[in-house]
């Protein structure tokens, strides 16, 4: 069998002069009134939704995951959600009955393609006060035959571009055109996606999804009140993180369980959502309100205690997706017939790597993905939001609903 091996990079940065300047920042904090509840978003697209819940799946599975215990978690469930399904176009069967069920796509062709067409489309403005692209690309062993349905429903739907690539003679060549178009799409960010043993003798198709974001906040947080202050970590240590600090008006909710903040971006068509687990409640315990995070609070007064932070990892994800339902893509008994008449192809490996950095001034954001196919009104007192515990993070467009990343800070000191 010839094999496909998936695999993604994605990377989160903000930029920021941070001041050394000391003062009584609980005391001096300025504050903003003019607050208002936000908009509530179209309703989603089952596309938008099988995204979201896909992340939400895979944030749970981290969660439980003893190779993740006690550490930072950042990834594009986008990226890798973007890929999977183009490459879910291929496949037949059980195979597409699995990759269906774990992506939550829907079987309706009509609804899927037109849904991910206007999808791709919303999340690359011409215009705006803040830069997202999202592109795809995919690179064909030359002179290998690919079902003109295969490639057509992913140009049209998923705007992808077709190159043609020498995987069998030329492997250095194509690492490097695929390497530096991904860097390319992702402003630099993301280096060296691909390494050579990711390319073999087997390669016939690589398909790959690149995600591009970077926006001020709409409400930025001032360098000089970001001071040294305690963070619990989840390992129950106490270290010392640089928290920043702001007093204004956002959409605020709670739970039994969790406190949600929002923070839009600039535009206010992107926000970061903060779920922060009430004393005595887990990360893992108050999962289940990401997946709700769409729901809107009430414009709030909110202090909002957040650290800067830097988080890297890397993942292979093919345990992961078998784990979660999808493992007959990954045997010989995958069935990728819809994208050529050849029955050889299967999936390989799946590996993401990410890259994240917040602090005062906004956000900048890039993930990308590669498949490689081998053969209310303000309350007198604001309310208290102290990220000063492991909490989780996500970035989500709020037009269409879609959350591009998702993440879990459990120790802001490490990377």
């Amino acid at each position: 069998m010839k094999r496909i091996t998936f695999l993604s990079l994605s990377t989160l940065f903000a930029f920021a002069h941070c001041s050394n300047k000391k003062q009584n920042a609980e005391q001096t904090l300025p504050t903003q009134e003019n607050m208002k509840t936000e908009e509530l978003p179209a309703p989603q697209s089952s596309v938008v939704a099988g995204n979201n819940l896909f992340a939400n799946d895979l944030l749970k599975n981290y969660l439980t995951a003893e190779t993740q215990k006690n550490k930072n978690i950042f990834f594009s469930s986008f990226s890798i959600y973007s890929a999977l399904a183009m490459t879910s176009e291929g496949a037949k069967g059980q195979t597409e009955k699995e990759m269906h069920q774990v992506l939550h796509l829907t079987n309706d062709e009509k609804t899927r393609h037109s849904e991910m067409n206007a999808l791709t489309t919303a999340l690359n403005p011409a215009t705006a006060d803040y830069k997202l692209s999202v592109v795809n690309a995919l690179w064909a062993q030359k002179g290998y035959s690919f079902l003109n349905k295969f490639t057509t429903v992913n140009t049209e739907n998923y705007k992808a571009q077709i190159e043609n690539l020498d995987f069998i003679q030329q492997p250095d060549n194509a690492l490097k055109t695929i390497n530096t178009w991904v860097e390319s799409k992702t402003n630099n960010k993301i280096k060296d996606l691909l390494s050579p043993n990711h390319i073999t003798k087997n390669t016939r198709l690589i398909l790959t999804n690149a995600v591009y974001f970077k926006a001020d906040w709409a409400r930025p947080f001032e360098a000089e009140y970001t001071q040294d202050k305690d963070f619990t970590t989840a390992s129950g240590e106490k270290v010392k993180a640089k928290m920043m600090r702001q007093v204004k008006g956002f959409n605020y909710a709670e739970t039994n369980e969790a406190q949600i903040v929002e923070l839009p971006y600039k535009g206010r068509e992107l926000s970061m959502v903060l779920i922060l687990p009430k004393k005595g409640q887990t990360i893992s315990s108050v999962a289940a309100v990401a997946s709700n995070f769409n729901q809107k609070g009430n414009g709030e007064l909110v202090r909002v205690i957040l650290p800067k932070f830097k988080v890297e990892a890397k993942y292979t994800l093919k345990e992961d997706l078998i784990k979660m339902g999808m493992s007959t893509p990954f045997s010989d008994k995958a069935d990728f017939s819809n994208m050529s008449d050849s029955k050889e192809l299967l999936i390989g490996q799946v590996i993401h790597q990410t890259f994240v950095d917040v602090n005062e001034t906004g956000t900048e954001a890039a993930a990308a993905t590669a498949v490689s196919m081998e053969a209310g009104s303000a309350p007198r007192q604001p309310k208290e939001f102290n990220a000063d515990r492991p909490f989780i993070f996500m970035i989500k467009h709020n037009t269409t609903g879609a959350v591009l990343f998702t993440g879990v800070l459990n120790d802001p000191t490490i990377q």
